[in-house]
């Protein structure tokens, strides 16, 4: 017997709205209060990527199905359309007459998600404003891969607008002209909460203003050179990224955000950018105007070069890529992370009232020779003992140790301390052995990090599984090795587990097996210190 068939229609709604569109329809057969539940759920899902080669069909099946419920007077609250076009007469006319039956069905929830069949985001369906403007009930709008074909003239009357009650709009490779996007973004200003726009083209400049509710605005890897945020008072979130890499194709050009302009934002609490010409002075005032700001992270932000940041709030601060940036003054006594990453020249840090609970993160890269762990070492000397994570990447090392001991350094300072340390094998001229007389030189971690490639699990496998005793001198690598608990994980996602000499020993195989290793060290020996 089947039980299902017992549950309420509501619930059975709910079970259909979470499987395919091919699996949904098939569920019909089970029973009469499946096949009324098929007919009158309320939240329609219509995926053509279920429809192998039967465009046709697929074309067929959603067009009947709105035209019941609209014939029907059946509810509908939510509609997800995947779609996919040769070329603009594929599909010519029928899509918009689908918005026309979803706005009069008083529908909430629409995306609309176009595919190419070329699979070339350049592609665009055109699809017209109108439609959208007609929806009264729209809350969420979701548009993907569409070109929003310019309003008619006389949908500029007040009364023809009807679209004002949206609350989320998420627009991702679309195409849609600045007017009429500043004219979706007024008429919708008292309930917007969410505005998120990825790789879209035809506009320029964002002008977000009396928009009482907006939390979040997000800009991703879009051609903006201007954003304007005059009254966003709950705004909390604002992230513009611009990097030319997270695109899957190319603009042709280089744009950078040139101006911005916030306004009345007293609550924002994370603020991202990506490739924005924001300066010192810029970002310094931008942060006097946040009292309440939480996050901020600066990466490919070419014009910084002194980094001033005072604020009583601020916890995670997080700067990479920037090429000119050498210098840091904190004054935020709150700071709980601290993240430089890619930075070819190591940038001096200050604090004018240093947080006790600050914790730096370092992602060093580029280890080609002896003077890059010399500048290494220095910096985490200068840091005085500030607790650091840091990692190093990239590395390509040909260098001999004796030019590290050249240096004089260790002879003045002792060994600086780091918390974790993770190494990401790279390619190298010289030995494995090289390379940890460096790293220890260079520092002493409690934790080591280690993603083995084949040649490190050889010599991994020639230094844990010796038969005799290492000549030992203080504070090596090979005695870090000695003492260390060893743990390990088979792949990324793998917890630690916790590798047993015994066991090695007796089956050498597991090292073969090891995607990552962990040395965990507290013990530390160094002829340096006091």
């Amino acid at each position: 017997m089947d039980r299902t068939s017992e549950l309420p229609t509501e619930i059975l709604h709910n079970i259909l709205s979470r499987l395919s569109t091919k699996t949904a329809a098939q569920t019909s057969v089970l029973s009469k209060p499946w096949l009324k539940a098929c007919s009158t759920n309320p939240k329609l899902s219509f995926d053509e990527s279920d429809f192998k080669r039967q465009h046709g069909k697929f074309l067929k099946i959603v067009d009947d199905t709105l035209e019941k419920y609209h014939r029907e007077k059946l509810l509908v609250s939510n509609v997800k359309l995947c779609i996919f076009f040769s070329d603009q007469t594929d599909c010519d006319g029928i899509v918009d007459k689908w918005l026309d039956i979803i706005a009069k069905k008083k529908v909430s929830q629409v995306s609309l998600l176009v595919k190419s069949i070329s699979g070339l985001f350049s592609e665009r369906y055109n699809l017209s404003a109108d439609s959208i403007f007609a929806m009264e009930s729209l809350q969420q709008l979701e548009l993907n891969q569409c070109k929003i074909l310019k309003l008619k003239s006389i949908l500029f009357e007040d009364s023809k607008i009807k679209c004002r009650n949206l609350k989320s709009l998420s627009l991702c490779y679309v195409t849609v002209s600045e007017s009429t996007l500043d004219t979706l973004i007024s008429c919708c200003g008292p309930h917007l909460m969410m505005i998120s726009f990825q790789h879209c083209t035809g506009f320029s400049c964002i002008r977000v203003s009396n928009l009482p509710n907006l939390l979040s605005l997000n800009i991703l890897c879009c051609p903006i050179e201007e954003v304007h945020i005059v009254d966003a008072p709950k705004l909390l979130s604002f992230e513009y990224t611009n990097k030319y890499k997270l695109e899957p194709y190319s603009y042709g050009f280089d744009v950078f955000l040139r101006s911005l302009n916030i306004g009345t934002c007293q609550n924002l609490r994370r603020v991202e950018f990506v490739k924005a010409t924001i300066d010192d002075i810029d970002l310094f005032q931008l942060i006097q105007k946040l009292p309440f700001i939480k996050e901020l992270s600066l990466r490919y932000c070419k014009y910084l070069k002194i980094l001033k940041i005072s604020s009583s709030t601020l916890e995670i601060c997080s700067i990479g890529n920037c090429e000119c940036f050498v210098q840091a003054i904190f004054d935020v006594p709150k700071l709980l992370s601290l993240v430089i990453s890619n930075q070819f020249r190591l940038p001096s840090l200050s604090f004018e009232r240093d947080s006790s609970q600050c914790r730096i993160s370092i992602d060093y890269p580029n280890l080609w020779n002896a003077q890059r762990f010399i500048d290494l070492r220095r910096y985490l000397v200068e840091l005085n003992g500030q607790p650091v994570d840091l990692t190093l990447s990239n590395t390509l090392w040909k260098f001999r140790s004796k030019s590290l001991r050249a240096s004089g350094i260790s002879d003045h300072h002792p060994t600086p301390q780091v918390e974790n340390l993770i190494s990401i094998s790279g390619y190298s001229t010289a030995s494995y052995s090289t390379y940890f007389d460096a790293i220890f030189w260079t520092c002493w971690p409690k934790s080591l990090i280690v993603q083995c490639n084949e040649g490190f699990r050889k010599f991994l496998r020639q230094q844990l599984l010796k038969k005799y005793q290492w000549r030992l001198s203080k504070c090596t690598w090979k005695e870090y090795l000695i003492n260390a608990q060893i743990e390990y994980k088979r792949k990324i996602e793998d917890n630690w587990m916790t590798l047993d000499r015994k066991m090695l020993a007796a089956n050498s195989g597991i090292i073969e097996e090891i995607h990552t290793i962990r040395f965990k060290q507290a013990k530390r020996k160094d002829k340096n210190e006091g």
